[in-house]
């Protein structure tokens, strides 16, 4: 079979009890899907029938990321189909199969995506009722996506999953009520990812049997059967959790599956262990290394210290140190080793907190750097990461920080694909560069001043003394490339910053995946604009200090990678390669790519996927500046 309809066939995804998958082509509208086809001896079966027609028309009203929605239905020479969302990837039983269990922010990730389309499901009015690694795609750029809908049920029918004596679905996923044959319901659901829960984290699945009767009778007289002992990335206390999920009363359960992810998520997986002050030596501390299983050791060096010249405003303002991990989303990405983390107490000062994750590259680079002009620069090793973002993902972030804006999908097309990019080690600069470290290049003779030495409301900035530790602004990208010049460096890359800003794990934020505003300089209460956020209030009108918000640092320490000023990057502004080039205007070499938002933006444009523009290379503004980057 080559062709169905308007439908080519490209090749075959698998075969099931019902139908058969292909990978296809619309030739009218050139898009890939997945070309769901009812297998010929069961055209004739009246129930087989009506259940593939059921699913398509509930599939066609569960348009969302994280759903296998669908696109047409149709018939053709005798060939009953449903045009599906296609998406690039293996299941979830797959990657498991490869894997093992994953790394517990990964599955955070994947069960919080999951979540996210059972309330969707469960908010239409839909009941999914057959939720198992098998129906879960994990795609290279959507992440998990929730497949197989053909069991799907209304939650007000009071419909259950018997089919005369056979029960439909999979046994080690099938909640106790469905066994007993009453109503299905969310908790269902819930009670079903869990179960995935289980196997994602532990590896094993949660109740096993030799056959259907032996895991019925685990899940309607027995319990889950967790692992002995979890893998070292899962925190303390997620028995507790999940016993809850997978209570055998419903009512009892979390009251959606995004509730149930979200105890996951706050369960503390820190473990802190304290160092006496007197160890602190100048600008870096060693730290002893802890033997790790039987003959290995896990090293971990904590370099922290008073800044001087322009960021000597740093260390003033911190008093502690955290190592914060920063863990793969995709199989593609590589483990990481175990890391623990350290509280380290600074001479005294004023309180707060400062953040630098000890990832050194393979080739034992250190974490932190001082260069020849004593600019700190943190280590970025080398590796994949998850570049760019979906629109959608996008539009919906926007609507969720700001719901008074318009969020038009559009405004992030050129975010996309989201995507697997591989990075060298490099190193970028601790923080922005500041007015007194421009001053340095300027008084070289190598670059040139500013364009205007004021701020937004300061008419004395450059130059004035009290904002040395501040970020340069009024600079052209050419002034920032002949200060990085200067420095040995240069700007980074677009990819480049993006690592920086969101490390492996595809968080939305330098800080994680919510929005927080006493982690970001952005346009809050001080704000003049019209767009300002009142719910917070940094003290600032515009430019605050570098590093004012170390909450907010990224995975790596690098410091207001999120707000206080744009920053010029290497890149000419175009639509990404594989990107929609119908969805850009194409910009050709007429602007260079800003990150990272500023003061004067709204909370969406913080993002670390988000691209801005419209300043042309010689262009200044009061809200632009740059920090700059070094390859070993």
């Amino acid at each position: 079979m080559d062709k169905i309809g308007k439908y080519l066939i490209l090749e075959n995804l698998g075969q099931g009890r019902y139908a058969s998958v292909y990978r296809a082509v619309d030739n009218e509208l050139g898009r890939e899907v997945a070309l769901k086809v009812l297998k010929p001896g069961l055209t004739a079966d009246e129930s087989a029938l009506k259940r593939f027609r059921h699913e398509a028309q509930i599939l066609s009203t569960l348009v969302h990321p994280q759903i296998a929605f669908a696109w047409d239905m149709g018939q053709e020479e005798g060939y009953f189909y449903l045009a599906l969302r296609y998406v690039q990837g293996s299941s979830l039983s797959q990657l498991l199969k490869m894997q093992g269990a994953l790394p517990w922010e990964q599955a955070l990730i994947y069960l919080q995506q999951l979540a996210d389309a059972l309330d969707f499901a469960h908010h239409k009015g839909y009941l999914h009722r057959d939720i198992k690694p098998a129906n879960i795609l994990i795609g290279q750029e959507q992440g998990a996506v929730l497949t197989d809908f053909g069991l799907v049920a209304l939650q007000d029918t009071g419909m259950t999953t018997h089919s005369g004596e056979t029960i439909l679905g999979t046994p080690a996923y099938i909640a106790p009520e469905i066994w007993q044959d009453e109503r299905a319901s969310p908790a269902s659901d819930q009670y079903s990812l869990a179960c995935v829960a289980v196997e994602i984290l532990g590896g094993e699945v949660a109740f096993p049997g030799d056959t259907p009767a032996a895991v019925m009778k685990r899940h309607v007289l027995g319990g889950p059967d967790f692992p002995p002992r979890w893998p070292a990335s899962v925190p303390s206390r997620l028995n507790k959790v999940l016993e809850k999920a997978l209570d055998q009363e419903p009512e009892r359960r979390f009251s959606s599956a995004s509730e149930f992810v979200s105890e996951l998520r706050s369960l503390d997986k820190k473990t802190t262990v304290t160092q006496d002050q007197e160890n602190i030596i100048n600008r870096a501390v060693c730290l002893p290394a802890w033997t790790v299983g039987l003959g290995a050791a896990l090293v971990l060096v904590l370099l922290a210290a008073a800044l001087i010249s322009g960021a000597a405003a740093i260390s003033a303002r911190a008093s502690l140190a955290k190592i914060t991990p920063s863990v793969p989303v995709e199989a593609a990405l590589p483990a990481q080793a175990p890391i623990l983390t350290y509280t380290q107490t600074y001479p005294p000062g004023p309180t707060g907190t400062y953040t630098i994750k000890p990832t050194p590259s393979p080739t034992g680079l250190p974490a932190l750097i001082t260069d020849d002009f004593d600019v700190e620069m943190v280590l970025v090793p080398a590796g994949p990461f998850w570049m760019g973002s979906e629109a959608s993902t996008a539009q919906a972030e926007c609507k969720k920080v700001d719901p008074d804006s318009d969020c038009e999908r559009e405004w992030f097309d050129d975010e996309a694909p989201l995507r697997i990019i591989t990075l060298m080690d490099y190193y970028l600069d601790l923080t922005e560069v500041s007015n007194a470290m421009y001053a340095e290049c300027v008084s070289a003779g190598v670059c040139q001043p500013p364009t205007s030495y004021a701020s937004a409301t300061h008419q004395s900035y450059y130059g004035d003394p009290q904002f040395d530790d501040y970020s340069v602004i009024n600079v052209s990208w050419d002034q920032a490339s002949s200060y990085c010049g200067w420095r040995a460096a240069r700007l980074p890359s677009e990819a480049e910053w993006e690592k920086a800003a969101r490390g492996t794990d595809g968080r939305l934020y330098p800080w994680g995946n919510t929005f927080n505003g006493k982690n970001v300089n952005f346009c809050d209460r001080n704000c003049t604009e019209d767009w300002a956020n009142d719910s917070y209030n940094d003290g600032y009108a515009d430019t605050a200090p570098v590093g004012s918000y170390p909450d907010g640092a990224s995975p790596y320490g690098a410091l207001d990678m999120a707000g206080n000023v744009w920053e010029w990057v290497a890149d000419w502004y175009d639509v990404y390669p594989g990107g929609d080039p119908d969805a850009s205007e194409s910009f050709g070499q007429r602007y260079r790519v800003l990150r990272g938002g500023s003061w004067h933006s709204d909370a969406y444009f913080v993002r670390s996927a988000y691209r801005g523009r419209d300043l042309p290379p010689g262009g200044t503004w009061n809200y632009v500046g740059f920090r700059c980057a070094r390859s070993p």
